[in-house]
């Protein structure tokens, strides 16, 4: 998949790759969750995409963070990147599951 023009590899279809996915996203929730409020805007800037840098370096392998963002930490950026990931993966997971009800039916079709 490509992901803010960098080509990731990520494949839905196999249980690991699917269960890393949904612990970093899972990761990710908690860790935004558990940000400081007494920080100051800039510092909880930083933080919230250093939690998606870490989230993206899980996934793909450390240094994606900066193929994709470059040594900014523009927290805009970063949600759009993410979300695409979002998208992607669940794009992914829908023709796998398309695929499966595709055998299913030629199965039915043959007995």
């Amino acid at each position: 998949m490509k992901i803010n023009g960098i080509t990731l590899n990520l494949n839905m279809a196999d249980a690991d790759e699917a269960k890393r996915f949904e612990q970093a996203i899972s990761d990710v929730v908690e860790k935004m969750n558990s940000i400081s409020n007494e920080l100051s805007h800039a510092e909880m800037l930083r933080e919230q995409c250093h939690v998606l840098f870490d989230c993206f370096n899980e996934l793909f392998g450390e240094g994606t963070d900066k193929k994709l963002f470059g040594d900014k930490t523009d927290l805009l950026v970063c949600m759009k990147v993410y979300r695409e990931l979002i998208l992607k993966a669940n794009l992914e997971k829908k023709k796998v599951q398309q695929e499966l009800q595709k055998i299913g039916e030629e199965f039915k079709e043959k007995q």
